[in-house]
């Protein structure tokens, strides 16, 4: 009984939506997509409750960071059509939480630049995780002028972000919980960017743990 009832409610609504105007239709379709961001908003908050009980159940504290040395180690050295201009380290400490980070910039001919960064999170703890959110939350949207989403990759979980109008676009990937691998550019294509991160070996950032 309730299928039969189903299906002439669909073709009510179906019909209902071709009759309206353009404005209408629009608004329509605006409401659908905010339903869709309300729910995505939703799982990403629940990801990030699961991730503070289980930084409250394991209560992780922090841990030495390691050398930035080793970090620069795992950064590129070129990229299709650009060429490496500075590379960057550095480990600061305050309040007795530490922070390592190495930093590669890239540029090319028709001024495109590209920086690569890999970012040892552990002097920070369970925090680490929870300043990662957006990586929590489950997002797929995309326009005539880009795109944003979240994937996994090579079993961590990933976060896209592309604007075709300014030709800028980043990636970010959180790995164990305690290592950022980032890069951010503009003026070149989302193939590079995500060049750059596949460049990374991620398993032996994984051994650094």
């Amino acid at each position: 009984m309730k299928r039969l009832l189903i299906v002439p409610l669909c073709l009510c609504l179906v019909f209902l939506f071709s009759a309206c105007d353009e404005e209408t239709r629009t608004a329509f379709q605006e409401l659908q997509s905010a339903v869709q961001n309300s729910e995505q908003l939703t799982t990403g908050l629940q990801e990030m409750t699961r991730t503070i009980e289980e930084m409250d159940s394991t209560d992780r504290e922090p841990v030495e960071t390691v050398d930035f040395r080793e970090l620069q180690s795992l950064l590129p050295e070129t990229l299709p059509g650009m060429e490496r201009v500075d590379l960057e380290g550095a480990r600061q400490t305050m309040g007795g939480i530490s922070v390592a980070n190495a930093k590669a910039t890239f540029q090319s001919e028709n001024r495109g630049r590209l920086t690569v960064e890999v970012t040892d999170m552990g002097g920070v703890g369970g925090l680490a995780a929870l300043g990662m959110g957006m990586l929590m939350m489950e997002v797929d949207r995309e326009s005539m002028q880009g795109y944003e989403r979240t994937r996994d990759y090579q079993g961590h979980r990933m976060h896209e972000k592309w604007d075709g109008q300014r030709e800028r676009g980043e990636v970010t990937v959180l790995v164990e919980r305690r290592f950022a691998v980032k890069a951010e550019g503009r003026n070149v294509p989302m193939e590079t960017i995500l060049a750059s991160i596949e460049g990374i070996n991620l398993r032996a950032l994984e051994g650094m743990k």
